[in-house]
């Protein structure tokens, strides 16, 4: 579509939601979205601005004043007025028109706001009227405010962003938009199909998948913090930490506590991504979140380490299917891969912790938690089925070798028995001889 159709499409759009927001004003006592103003250009701002970057999405908004009928208002300072923010999100890489406006007019009036969009708890440690949310780069995302004072609310006019720039830089609605990335993607890909097909047969290799993993979590980590290098340069620095992860593991083999901790840091990540929105009000404090986020994995990996052989089989498990799962994500898209990105950008961005990190959950979502699902059940097929035939290969040799042993004791019986006979026979029998004398 034309820029210059977007635009006045656009333009419309503002103007008839300006129109909404103000009709909603002619009710008595009924709030006007942005007329306590003190930072936005216009004097009444109905509207709200949007902001993104480095990861996180920022939303800001005005607060709303009362206007009587009688031409009184109650003061900004003091106002009654409650604010309440929603987010809907759009199909994920879906950057038609149609799809578009459907969204912005289903965030237009009150009751569709509230009917189709999720509220977004307030911060306790940023104003009441901003919202910051963690950025799914290429997910459509309509915002929206709602003033309410006692029986009466009006709507401000939605804002909308793709946390990308689909018609200037299409490569930028990608989180991987690098060739060397896609190919570590393909490496990681092919990795875990095998470790989930022959895994079982080579123990020492497949042990070393949950270190691996975390190291080059480490190493990615560690670039992003310490320079603004390329994506390809992070991904590079990330591949050789986690090599040597995969080493040192391996040399480690008999430490089980370092896959157990592995997998006790995914449970924490995954926690932290699908924790219920009342929990915001707790996680956004570093003080309190870092010590509860080591507790959970340390506390996951002593519940391991009380099954340590069957937390062995299950770590292998679902870290082999994870690498088809992440890979796959990058090639088809869903929001899986956030289960790790997001505590990264908690640990290199600043002021992250204040963001609303819940994702979209989509169709692609359901469908890869399903596939991996299968995936883990087939590891488990899988390995059930090797350990059952060592066992049967193990009794056969077993039997075998105590039937070998019979046999050769039996036959050792049986010379022993004739040779005590050749002795008997082949002695003198003097005592014959004395008797007839």
């Amino acid at each position: 579509m034309n820029r210059a159709v977007i635009f006045l499409l656009v333009l419309s759009l503002f103007f008839s939601n300006g129109t909404m927001a103000l009709e909603n004003t002619t009710t008595e006592s009924a709030p006007i979205p942005g007329g306590c103003n003190m930072e936005f250009d216009i004097k009444v701002s109905p509207y709200q601005k949007l902001h993104a970057e480095n990861g996180m999405i920022l939303v800001d908004t005005q607060p709303a004043s009362i206007l009587f009928s009688n031409g009184s208002s109650i003061s900004c300072e003091k106002s009654p007025i409650q604010h309440k923010m929603y987010r809907l999100y759009l199909p994920r890489q879906d950057f038609t028109s149609d799809t578009y406006f459907d969204a912005i007019t289903r965030m237009l009036t009150v009751q569709d706001i509230v009917q189709n969009g999720d509220e977004i708890p307030a911060g306790t440690l940023t104003s009441s009227m901003r919202r910051i949310y963690s950025a799914y780069t290429g997910t459509g995302s309509v915002y929206a405010t709602v003033a309410i004072y006692e029986n009466y609310s009006s709507a401000y006019i939605p804002i909308f962003t793709y946390a990308c720039s689909p018609l200037l830089y299409p490569e930028s609605c990608k989180v991987l938009n690098d060739a060397f990335a896609h190919i570590i993607c393909a490496l990681v890909l092919i990795i875990g199909c095998l470790s989930i097909i022959i895994g079982y047969k080579y123990p020492s290799i497949d042990r070393s998948l949950p270190s691996c993993m975390i190291g080059g979590i480490l190493g990615y980590t560690i670039a992003l913090s310490t320079g603004d290098y390329s994506i390809a340069i992070n991904v590079l620095i990330g591949s050789t930490f986690a090599i040597l992860a995969a080493a040192i593991s391996a040399l480690l083999g008999a430490c089980r506590w370092l896959r157990n901790i592995s997998l006790g840091f995914l449970c924490a990540c995954i926690t932290y991504l699908y924790a219920p929105a009342w929990m915001f009000y707790v996680l956004e404090h570093n003080w309190f979140f870092w010590p509860m986020f080591i507790s959970l994995i340390f506390a996951t990996t002593t519940l391991l380490m009380t099954i340590s052989y069957v937390a062995e089989i299950i770590a292998r498990a679902i870290f082999g299917s994870y690498f088809v799962i992440i890979a796959i994500d990058y090639y088809t898209g869903s929001n899986l891969k956030y289960i790790i990105i997001n505590i990264i950008r908690r640990i290199t961005i600043p002021g992250f912790n204040l963001a609303f990190v819940y994702p979209p959950f989509q169709g692609a979502d359901v469908t890869l938690i399903i596939v991996w699902s299968v995936l883990i059940a087939i590891r488990f097929i899988i390995q059930s089925y090797a350990s059952l035939c060592c066992q049967k290969k193990f009794k056969t040799e077993l039997k075998r070798n105590t039937e070998t042993e019979a046999l050769l004791y039996d036959h050792h019986d049986d010379y022993s028995a004739e040779r005590r006979t050749r002795r008997s026979h082949n002695r003198p029998r003097y005592y014959k001889s004395y008797i007839i004398l």
